[in-house]
């Protein structure tokens, strides 16, 4: 059986969470790509952004990409905890040079859900009984 990832599922929780913080800033998921999709023993966890050809070019003559990538992964590592590597790709670029696996994250349905407004996390109202309160 192969596995889709070498992150543990503690670790995925926390990327994921990241990617959809990732998601609300650039309006795209972060995609993991890299050794932690092919080895139990990667280096660092690979996050990439891949935006539209137009996108890329417009950010690109506003700021250093090169810049904003090494910052968010600076606010990645101490948000996780982890060795997260952040990039921003042209999608062009992206799809002609590099053509292994990606694996979109942020999308799981508590990604950035603050743990204590997640529905499951909510105390079940009891009906008020008849005698008073405890």
């Amino acid at each position: 059986m192969s596995r889709s990832t070498f992150l543990l599922h503690t670790e995925q929780q926390l990327v994921d969470d990241f990617s959809a913080t990732i998601n609300d800033i650039f309006g795209d998921y972060p995609y993991l790509v890299g050794s932690a999709l092919e080895r139990p023993d990667y280096r660092d966890i690979d996050l990439r952004i891949i935006l539209a050809d137009d996108e890329f070019d417009e950010l690109y003559a506003l700021v250093n990409i090169e810049m904003i990538g090494i910052a968010i992964s600076l606010w990645g590592q101490k948000a996780t905890g982890l060795p997260i590597d952040f990039q921003i790709q042209r999608r062009s670029n992206a799809n002609q040079n590099y053509k292994g696996v990606r694996n979109c994250m942020g999308m799981r349905p508590t990604a950035g859900v603050r743990l204590n407004e997640h529905p499951d996390n909510r105390p079940i109202k009891q009906p008020h009984t008849e005698g008073g309160d405890r």
